[in-house]
């Protein structure tokens, strides 16, 4: 038999006509170590291509230029979105579809704040996995045109989708005075959530630049604030912890009165998972990526192309 069709022959009855190895072996008179290896030199030689076909608005391409250039990376997600489409929907829904696959029975799944974060937690599906449980990651505070968007609402909206228990934080995203946050953080219950926060499996974050904050937006950054962090070096937070263009976190007045969970203990889940859709976040995802802050970006096609050419 002819090398090449003889390789073409065995592909055929394994992976066409699913046929066993043990049954190939006694069709063709070989060991079945033998039709194993010749299945291997088939793939070698080209004659089975394996193909992965990605869903519809998933963009393999940028997706793969993306894991070429940041290995410390366990996934990036890629979302195409057209002209006509908010890409924080669109964004959101990808992350949506992406996390319910990676729920297992029991898992802790924390959530920050922001557009794109609310936008996935309506997407949201009812998980198969059971005894889940959604933890609220920073305190809260006011959105006073759109409650749906308080984070207290968020972490209700997803736990209500998934059919999770909700466990909510009762500080405000920052307090007035560091005395304050300290005695809070030793409250029973910020206690007991910081327990559970260490056991997160998966924890989904945003992140803003400094220059289009949704904090500063909503009241809890004033302008004075703004200037002070501005002075300091910070080019945006992640989570309400701001950090400059090396990745520190900036100390600043307001810095010791911040009652969320660390970004050492987001960073510490299996999966951190960052959902954004606007290029202008280029700079901020590159340096959580670079920092160890996010290890899977669910992210738009103009994002990943800025993140590119960071």
């Amino acid at each position: 038999m002819d090398k090449e069709y003889r390789l073409y022959h065995i592909a055929k009855l394994y992976y066409v006509d699913q046929m066993h190895q043990n049954e190939i072996a006694d069709l063709l008179g070989m060991s079945k170590m033998m039709v194993s290896r010749l299945l291997k030199k088939a793939k070698e030689e080209g004659i089975v291509e394996m193909r992965v076909n990605a869903p519809r608005g998933i963009n393999m391409q940028l997706g793969a230029q993306l894991r070429s250039k940041y290995h410390m990376l366990k996934d990036v997600v890629v979302a195409s979105v057209s002209a006509t489409e908010d890409p924080r929907r669109v964004v959101g829904k990808t992350a949506a579809d992406y996390v319910v696959n990676l729920l297992h029975d029991g898992d802790i799944m924390g959530i920050s704040w922001g557009k794109t974060i609310y936008e996935f937690s309506q997407a949201l599906r009812k998980s198969e996995a059971s005894g889940l449980c959604v933890l609220q990651l920073s305190g809260s505070f006011l959105v006073s045109n759109d409650y749906l968007m308080m984070p207290q609402n968020l972490v209700h909206s997803a736990a209500e989708h998934l059919g999770a228990q909700a466990m909510l934080q009762s500080a405000p995203l920052y307090t007035n005075q560091p005395e304050t946050c300290l005695a809070l953080k030793q409250d029973p219950l910020m206690l007991h959530i910081q327990e559970i926060a260490e056991k997160c499996t998966m924890n989904i974050i945003g992140l803003s630049s400094l220059q289009q904050s949704t904090m500063q937006r909503v009241g809890v950054l004033s302008e004075e604030d703004r200037r002070e962090l501005l002075s300091k070096g910070a080019i945006g937070d992640i989570m309400g912890v701001f950090i400059d263009k090396e990745g520190n976190e900036i100390e600043w007045s307001r810095c010791k009165c911040y009652t969320g969970i660390s970004l050492d203990c987001i960073s510490k889940a299996k999966y951190v998972i960052c959902l954004a859709g606007e290029e202008e976040k280029a700079q901020m995802l590159h340096l959580a990526i670079q920092f160890g802050y996010v290890n899977i970006p669910i992210i738009s096609e103009k994002l990943a192309e800025a993140l590119l050419r960071q």
